[in-house]
């Protein structure tokens, strides 16, 4: 194992942000998969003292191994965060916390009560809503509140692949907060404000309603020295991506129960094109969209059982509902004697998530894994795998993208095929088909 001071070999992208990490506050928006965890680190390790990293939990035990490889951090002075019960080690150099442990009164008040050389938010996209209890974990409820995380730190870096889900308001807390001489400078003092300078909106009996972007060339100027914007084009001599579109009948699908008015506030957001509330919509449809999904079940074994007969290279599946995970195990399984497969999910250990990927990693003979997009979706490395099938694609763009780019990312060697699964002629194909079109609005806004 690396000692810290080691150099390991870095890119050139990544060793030119290191010095502009150093000066001050700044936010990485790098395309997933260009390596932005090893200058973050690298900063870390230069700058010194304390470092505090804060991350989806899933990422956490890759961090901790990451700083180690790299030489940034030696074990002994790393601290992963594991329970809500957990004591923050004093001497501890490294401490990595996920948003929601952060969140917990216990130990959001033992990181408040220590100063922090450094503060690294990866996936900074999750403190996109200042209402949130993410958010005002790390943020505080107000612009001015002292009460917030950020504030015991020297440096704070925010790092994402997807710093606006749904519209150019994503970017508020971030820059608000860090930036603050920007509202200066756009003569902006209120979120209200932000929005109405940078977004389409209309107002309703429900208040304000955002549409869409606009004076995107003043916003991606305005934040030109702030941010280092990263794609695998521009970096890596990367293989094609083909994303594709398979459509398969909307077999066994039953409607009966579903609501209504809930169907039909879905369709009106659709065509107002307001994909961004969908999520929204979330709980009301969620049986619609697990049937949604076990009506895709089949097919989709079906589909996954011929590409495994015509070719030798992994598969990753990405899924949202537990039984339509195991609906497609099951039908992989009698279809497939020679061929095993693995389930990956929120619900798992630490260990027990890490064991599943070093065998869909290494294991010749597994070939398929079906990951929940929620839980395997931001950070993980899983390049061994050249064909990506979203059996259940999420209503924002960018969980999407990310969960693309687990195998998509640097490092891969071979074409990535990915495709959206649509149940034909159902909401399910109007949905999805409206998400795909949002994010490549959204790409507008920051490059």
């Amino acid at each position: 194992m690396p000692n810290p001071g080691t150099k390991l070999p870095m890119w050139d992208h990544q060793q030119d942000v290191v010095p502009r990490l150093l000066q001050s506050h700044f936010i990485l928006i790098w395309e997933p998969g260009t390596g932005k965890t090893l200058p973050l680190l690298r900063a870390a390790q230069l700058r010194g003292g304390r470092t505090l990293y804060l991350c989806p939990a899933a990422l956490r035990s890759q961090v901790a191994r990451e700083a180690q490889l790299f030489g940034c951090f030696e074990k002994h002075t790393i601290q992963v965060i594991q329970f809500g019960k957990d004591i923050v080690a004093a001497k501890a150099k490294l401490v990595v916390c996920s948003y929601d442990h952060a969140v917990a009164e216990k130990i959001w008040k033992q990181l408040f009560k220590f100063e922090w050389d450094s503060l690294i938010l990866d996936e900074a996209h999750f403190l996109k809503n200042t209402a949130s209890k993410r958010s005002r974990a790390v943020y505080g409820a107000k612009i001015n509140s002292p009460g917030a995380l950020f504030r015991r730190a020297g440096r704070v870096w925010c790092a994402t692949g997807t710093p606006i889900v749904n519209n150019p308001a994503d970017l508020w807390p971030h820059i608000s907060r860090l930036f603050p001489e920007i509202l200066v400078e756009l003569d902006l003092k209120r979120k209200d404000q932000f929005i109405e300078k940078f977004c389409h909106v209309k107002q309703t009996p429900y208040g304000l309603q955002i549409l869409g972007g606009r004076n995107l060339p003043l916003l991606k100027t305005a934040i030109k020295d702030i941010v280092s914007r990263v794609l695998k084009s521009d970096v890596l001599d990367m293989p094609p991506l083909l994303v594709t579109q398979l459509w398969v009948p909307p077999r066994d699908l039953d409607l009966s129960d579903i609501p209504e008015e809930a169907l039909q506030e879905v369709m009106d957001l659709l065509r107002n094109d307001e994909v961004d509330k969908l999520e929204r919509m979330a709980p009301a449809l969620a049986t619609l969209r697990r049937r949604i999904g076990l009506a895709k079940a089949g097919h989709i074994a079906e589909i996954v059982s011929e590409e495994l007969r015509q070719t030798t290279g992994k598969i990753l599946i990405f899924y949202q509902h537990t039984d339509v995970a195991k609906e497609m195990q099951e039908s992989l399984a009698a279809k497939n004697k020679d061929v095993q497969s693995v389930i990956y999910s929120g619900g798992l250990s630490t260990t027990k998530r890490d064991a599943i990927i070093k065998q869909f990693i290494t294991d010749p003979k597994t070939r398929v894994m079906i990951a929940q997009i929620q839980a395997a979706g931001v950070g993980l490395n899983l390049q061994c795998a050249d064909r990506v099938i979203l059996a259940e694609p999420a209503w924002t763009p960018a969980a999407n993208e990310q969960a693309i780019a687990r195998a998509y990312r640097g490092g891969q060697t071979k074409k990535v095929w990915a495709s959206y699964v649509l149940l034909e002629s159902s909401i399910d194909e109007s949905v999805t088909s409206a998400v795909i079109r949002k994010s490549r609005i959204i790409e507008g806004a920051i490059g």
